[in-house]
């Protein structure tokens, strides 16, 4: 097999150290189309297909739904008609394994919420490091873990 070596460029994310939220603070009005034909289910083959509801592309109780439902909420660009279920209305109706993302979600939030700074660096670093040689070719920051903290103190 022949490796394919074309690429010289440098791939810089901008966004890499924001939130759903964050991304959605400045939503101008000629991106809010764009946005809302955004996907970000996690069950997005299925939902795409939901037999009762034709054409909705979330399933509405996965942690991606759930995170992009509370951005577009945020920025007052939410469509309750992009989502099969509101799980923040209907949890009591879901069954365990759909309202496991939910809990899970309020779990970290509470976790995050009571934490101090070295609470939130300790969360940070736990979930994976890498390199710090490897940050400035991602970000722009020099910090490995700071943009993170930052983001979850957001």
């Amino acid at each position: 097999m022949r490796e394919i070596d074309s690429y010289r460029g440098r791939i810089w994310n901008l966004l890499l150290y924001d939130s759903k939220t964050d991304l959605l603070t400045d939503v101008q009005d000629w991106q809010i189309p764009l946005v809302q034909r955004s996907i970000s289910c996690a069950h997005a083959t299925t939902s795409v297909r939901w037999d009762a509801v034709p054409g909705v592309r979330h399933c509405g109780y996965c942690v991606p739904c759930i995170y992009r439902r509370g951005a577009m909420i945020t920025a007052e660009v939410d469509d309750p008609g992009d989502y099969v279920i509101f799980v923040f209305e209907d949890l009591a109706s879901l069954s365990p394994k759909r309202q496991q993302d939910l809990r899970m979600l309020l779990r970290f939030a509470q976790r995050i919420v009571r934490a101090g700074l070295t609470q939130l660096r300790s969360l940070a670093v736990s979930h994976g490091a890498f390199p710090a040689a490897c940050v400035g070719s991602i970000g722009p920051f020099e910090s490995a873990y700071t943009p993170w903290v930052n983001m979850l103190a957001r």
